[in-house]
């Protein structure tokens, strides 16, 4: 399910939250006093996981998200 810029919007606690949309999309909310919203895609490559930054959290339209993440896959 895509995460909603609600969902996005969490109040940073003490400890690094992830939240996942189930297809690799990942936001890390990163703990206090830092506090910052980081887009992560987590996928495979040679059998082995890696994980992608995707920069800063902006309300972007997710079909643009989901593009990017499409057309990554594709080239890989």
């Amino acid at each position: 399910m895509p995460l909603t810029d609600r969902q996005c919007r969490l109040t940073p606690t003490d400890r690094l939250q992830k939240l996942s949309d189930g297809d690799g999309l990942q936001l890390w909310i990163q703990p206090k006093p830092v506090a910052s919203l980081l887009r992560r895609l987590a996928y495979r490559f040679g059998g082995k996981q890696k994980l992608l930054a995707l920069g800063a959290y902006r309300p972007l339209p997710n079909g643009r998200i989901v593009q990017f993440i499409d057309t990554f896959r594709r080239r890989g």
